[in-house]
């Protein structure tokens, strides 16, 4: 369970600034409200002295029966008063502690066992680098990369990724499908295009127009999918496929139709 809270904390980086600050409160929310309990019952036991003791450490002004005998037309006892309300403000007090705690708790738990239902998904931003960094991370220990994307710009535009790129192109464990025209590709690419030109193919079938990496590694595989919001917003996320848990067959399936694609794309010109 307290893995699956991690894992949900960690997909904050997807969230938006207001989401941010809503989960940050309830945190420190639910914190406090432990605290707060653990306070409460650490003292249960000198409460009841304690609140016997207090109305008679309270000065009472001597007016007070007076003005209460002349406003209600009986007799009161002030200081039995200040003992009701000390009571009351406690129980509101522990009260209000026991609802914060379950709200923040339950609300809590609800988001890590949502995330139990949903396992082998991950959400990343991909603006401002984001989406680099998770292929950077998923890319470093790949057995066999399979890339389709547009021109192909972004591989020059960070340098730990073009020599990453390169580590694999020399290894023979990549392979990048094009959209757009080689000419294209090679103007965006410039000099590294020619080490790499073995390892392209091109097609103009708008349906493979999308950013993803299909990957195999030591230990498992991932797909890596590169989407935008609807409408004008320019937010971007990287949608992280792993094969474990409820996504087991879905990338199965996935890698097998990738695998024949590559298989049909790259199969070497009969004479």
């Amino acid at each position: 369970m307290l893995e699956k809270i991690v894992d949900l904390w960690k997909s904050r980086e997807g969230w938006s600034t207001g989401a941010k600050f809503v989960a940050y409160g309830k945190f420190l929310l639910f914190i406090l409200a432990i605290v707060f309990a653990w306070s409460y019952i650490a003292v249960s036991e000198t409460l009841a002295v304690s609140l016997q003791t207090s109305a008679s450490q309270v000065p009472v002004p001597s007016w007070t029966t007076s003005v209460v005998f002349a406003v209600l037309g009986y007799p009161f006892d002030a200081a039995g008063l200040q003992a009701n309300l000390l009571s009351a403000q406690t129980v509101l007090s522990a009260g209000f502690t026991i609802i914060v705690l379950a709200y923040t708790g339950t609300d809590l738990m609800y988001g890590a066992l949502g995330s139990q239902k949903i396992t082998g998904v991950k959400v990343r931003r991909a603006d401002n680098g984001g989406d680099l960094r998770v292929m950077k991370k998923y890319y470093k220990n790949a057995r066999q990369i399979t890339v389709f994307s547009g021109s192909f710009d972004w591989i020059i535009e960070n340098d730990e990724m073009m020599a990453l790129i390169e580590d694999k192109a020399r290894t023979g464990s990549i392979k990048f499908i094009s959209s757009k025209p080689e000419a294209v590709v090679s103007r965006a690419l410039g000099r590294l295009y020619d080490p790499l030109a073995k390892d392209f193919r091109f097609t103009q079938d708008k349906a493979l127009d999308i950013r993803c990496s299909y990957i195999e590694y030591s230990g498992g595989k991932a797909f890596l999918y590169r989407c935008k919001d609807d409408g004008e917003s320019e937010k971007a996320w990287v949608l992280i496929f792993e094969d474990k848990g409820n996504m087991n067959h879905l990338i199965e399936i996935v890698g097998r139709f990738i695998s024949q694609f590559v298989g049909v794309l790259f199969r070497p010109a009969q004479s």
